[in-house]
């Protein structure tokens, strides 16, 4: 087993610096083993999160429909609320995603370890649904398409860890050299991979990208993630989140004595593929307070809150597994 991992990691790997000249490439990388645990040490600062958030995104249907929903510059209309799961390092976590307007709740993104679930719901007007499926399937042969992967969007936050170790899941890392992009060269990045097992096939597949930025050994503070890429089982990149104006949570304190720190603005865009159908066509997310101290008075249960059912509207329901489903909860 160990083996065939680092066999994989090898592949996976083998591009080293990937840029179209190593002539700009820099001379100091830092070793895998570092960038991880950098990100590991701010992530274990955080076991229970909440935010309040201004949220504006743009869905779609194969009609031609489209409608655009979001709160204006300042105003609030979500909430964000996250619990690590203490018997799985490696998730699934309690995370519970709500957009409101009007008091009502619009739409709301979950995933829930004690059902075992993953789902999102949403209603605008006389339009709305529900796509769910199960955990433990996830990113199985044979699943329709969910519109966003709560699973993935837990991962923005950067309060999740990151695989250490030489089995699966792992995270094996490239350096990307300098690119020109949007008219201006950007600098050198490192891009961690994380890789799993497919459920069903036990194949490893790659489940995103995580985009890190390059410093100077000179500097030591946190390498910050600015781009994530999410993949499917096929090996698209279905969506990808651009994560910027860091923030620290003034109430968190990593092993080092620094406050933990979150992005506080991310801007989700879907890559259109042909064939596959895509509600969710980008999604604007500014988190506006974050705290981590847990007070479930004032900010909820993150664990009654993740429930698929605890309110769930009158809409149709899609079961994403297929021929997998193993009952419906």
């Amino acid at each position: 087993m160990k083996y065939s991992v680092l066999l994989l990691l090898a592949v996976v790997c083998g591009g080293g610096c990937c840029s179209t000249s190593t002539r700009n490439c820099p001379e100091f990388v830092a070793p895998l083993e570092t960038v991880v645990a950098e990100f590991n040490t701010n992530a274990a600062a955080v076991n229970w999160l909440s935010a309040e958030v201004r949220i504006s995104m743009t869905v779609q249907d194969t009609s031609g429909w489209s409608y655009t929903w979001g709160g204006l510059l300042g105003s609030k209309n979500g909430k964000v609320l996250f619990e690590k799961n203490p018997r799985s390092p490696q998730g699934p976590h309690y995370f519970a995603f709500v957009g409101k307007e009007a008091g009502r709740e619009v739409f709301w993104l979950g995933v829930s370890p004690d059902e075992g679930l993953y789902y999102i719901w949403f209603q605008m007007g006389d339009r709305g649904g529900a796509w769910v499926g199960q955990t433990a399937l996830s990113g199985s042969p044979g699943q329709t398409a969910m519109p966003i992967d709560p699973l993935g969007m837990v991962s923005l936050l950067n309060v999740t860890p990151l695989p250490q170790g030489d089995e699966l899941p792992i995270a094996p890392m490239t350096v990307e050299g300098p690119i020109i992009r949007d008219g201006s060269r950007q600098p050198p990045s490192y891009v961690l991979s994380y890789v799993d097992r497919q459920p069903v096939t036990g194949k490893p597949i790659c489940r995103r990208e995580i985009y890190f930025e390059w410093t100077p050994p000179e500097r030591q503070d946190f390498r910050k993630p600015y781009k994530i890429a999410f993949i499917s089982p096929e090996g698209r990149r279905m969506m990808t989140a651009y994560l910027s104006q860091y923030a620290e949570i003034a109430d968190s304190q990593t092993a080092d004595g620094r406050p933990a720190v979150v992005p506080t603005r991310i801007e989700l865009e879907n890559t259109p593929w042909p064939g596959v159908q895509t509600v969710l066509k980008s999604m604007s997310i500014t988190l506006l307070e974050v705290h981590s101290v847990r007070d479930e008075d004032n900010d909820g249960n993150p664990k009654v809150a993740s429930k698929f059912r605890q309110n769930l509207p009158n809409v149709p329901i899609h079961w994403i597994d297929g021929p997998l489903q193993k009952g419906t909860p």
